[in-house]
Formats: structure tokens, sequence, C-alpha cells
């Protein structure tokens, strides 16, 4: 019961509201046996990445790192409306890579193989809480260019640095 009011306080800073499907939701996640869960770890990840991937916000603890995703998952969903360039979309882009480098102990390879493992197909239902394709899509625009723009800056850094 207590894991079922945590999701469903994350999932009301995530969205503003708990529609009825999510709590049904919820409890079936809750119910779910944790052999199916380790099953798909075992298939998909190494022991290292699996003992990483066990370590992320869990929306059913009591974990202050959850209602911190909850909550950026909140302001993406207000600012998905603005262009990717946008000073706020690349301050949540910042935000979302410093999480998630902290989160997944900077392995970009890992990160990028759960975004992949969790992406829904088109049509399909989200694999992770609040994560729908167009919100993916959204965060996935928005991190790639601060990326560039990481990239661009280390480069333009690097030739002052040659030149001088």
């Amino acid at each position: 019961m207590e894991r079922l009011l945590l999701a469903s306080r994350h999932a009301l800073e995530m969205n503003g509201e708990i529609a009825p499907e999510d709590v049904f939701l919820f409890i079936q996640a809750l119910q779910s046996p944790p052999d199916v869960r380790d099953a798909f770890l075992d298939r998909h990840f190494t022991a290292r990445e699996k003992a990483i991937v066990l370590k992320l916000p869990d929306l059913g603890a009591n974990d202050p790192r959850a209602m911190e995703w909850a909550q950026l998952l909140r302001s993406v969903k207000e600012r998905m409306h603005e262009p990717p360039d946008s000073a706020a979309s690349q301050a949540l882009a910042a935000r979302i890579m410093e999480l998630t480098m902290d989160w997944f102990d900077r392995d970009m390879e890992l990160i990028d193989k759960y975004w992949s493992l969790i992406r829904p197909e088109p049509g399909e239902a989200p694999k992770v809480y609040g994560m729908d394709a167009e919100v993916m899509d959204y965060i996935d625009s928005i991190v790639d260019l601060y990326m560039s723009n990481q990239q661009e800056g280390k480069s333009d850094g690097e030739k002052r640095t040659q030149a001088d």
C-alpha cells in the first residue's frame, strides 16, 4: 500500500493529476512477480549494468531522486511546445544529463542501451511510467542539441588552447 501511495504521489507531481488507469497500472506493476523483471534484466544487461539499473530511482520507493525525476519530467512536459534550442529546454537537457550521468555511473553506452530498451514502439504504451514516445522524442531532441553544443564548445576550447 505504501508503494502504491508513493507511486501515486510521484505521478501526481509528474502530471499534476492521477488518472484512474494509472492507479490500476501501479497496482499491476506492484503485483508482478520479481522474476519477470529479473529475467528481462538478465537478458539485456551484464551483471555490472544490472546492478546500476537496479539502483535507478523507483517511483514506488521513498527515494528523493524519484521525486526529483518526477519534477523534471513535469518540467519537460510543460516545455514540450518550446524549441529545443530555447534556454529553458537547454537547461532541462543539462539537468537530464547531469542526473543520468550520475545515476548510470557515467556510462554513456549503458544510458543509450537503457533508453532504447524503454522506448515504446509506435502505438505502444510507455514501458516506464511517464516516458511515452512524445516525451522521449522531445528529450532526445533537447539532449542531442545540448550534447552537440557541448562538443562544439570543447572543440572551440581545444582550438583556442592550441592557438595559445
